[in-house]
């Protein structure tokens, strides 16, 4: 029958008999000590398969939450696009500051006379892209509620023109709609 790799070695005269039973006996030591320790072993084994578990969590985690992040990111540069497209153009000229609220905060935007009034019919409104205010037509707001609604500051409903019994009373005198406080 077929004879053993070492047998063959030492028949060829590549490794000595001292030598094969050294390798033998050292073979022999590492299979003892396997067996001898083959509890511990199974336990660094579930420990081992407990941090893989752990790890493939977190790793399921980071992802989630980066996909989030890149979520977001496309939805801002949509909304980004939609007032870079629709939105109205600032007016370096305009003198008329516009005051509104924003997280309890009192801003100030400086539009015309014109946007002014659209503001305050519901035509324009005023939207936050990248930490700046901008005007949108009332149009266009559908799309960006849509994607985000928190960026959008100030929208006045269109109103209609329905007077009041009060402004009946005193026909002659009129407040005008532009009084400055």
């Amino acid at each position: 029958m077929g004879n053993s790799l070492q047998d063959q070695l030492i028949g060829a005269g590549l490794i000595d008999r001292k030598k094969a039973n050294k390798l033998k006996s050292e073979q022999n030591k590492q299979q003892r000590q396997k067996r001898k320790s083959g509890q511990p072993e199974r336990v660094a084994n579930d420990s081992s398969k407990q941090q893989e578990k752990d790890a493939a969590a977190r790793d399921k985690a980071l992802n989630l939450r980066r996909e989030q992040q890149r979520a977001q990111r496309a939805i801002t540069a949509q909304i980004r696009q939609l007032v870079a497209t629709h939105g109205v153009a600032e007016d370096k000229e305009a003198e008329i500051g516009f005051n509104f609220v924003v997280d309890g905060k009192v801003k100030k935007i400086y539009v015309s006379q014109q946007s002014k009034m659209a503001i305050g019919n519901g035509k324009l409104a005023i939207v936050r892209v990248d930490g700046r205010f901008r005007l949108l037509p009332s149009q266009h707001l559908d799309k960006v509620r849509q994607r985000d609604p928190g960026c959008i500051l100030l929208h006045n409903a269109p109103q209609q023109q329905e007077r009041s019994s009060e402004a009946h009373d005193y026909p002659d005198h009129q407040v005008p709609d532009d009084l400055m406080w």
